[in-house]
């Protein structure tokens, strides 16, 4: 989990694409990495783990793309009209 993490960490630092892989879109890797960080944080201590939840707005972020994401073709589909 930490090289995962690590891995991650050094593609954000240089502004690598984080979303994309093969030219598909996929916040697959993003997800895990964020899930990989609340179990380290919660196995170094459950209340950092909590508080966490509350200053990190990742996760809230990842559930407005993806429903971004499902109302795609809807919005794509009304354009057209």
């Amino acid at each position: 989990m930490l090289e995962e993490v690590r891995l991650f960490r050094n593609r954000v630092a240089h502004n690598e694409p984080l979303c994309f892989k093969s030219g598909a879109f996929s916040l697959d890797r993003v997800e895990k990495v964020y899930n990989y960080i609340g179990i380290l944080f919660q196995l170094l201590n459950r209340d950092l783990h909590d508080l966490s939840k509350i200053v990190f707005a990742i996760h809230r972020n990842l559930l407005e793309v993806s429903d971004f994401l499902s109302d795609l073709p809807e919005i794509i589909s009304q354009e057209k009209n």
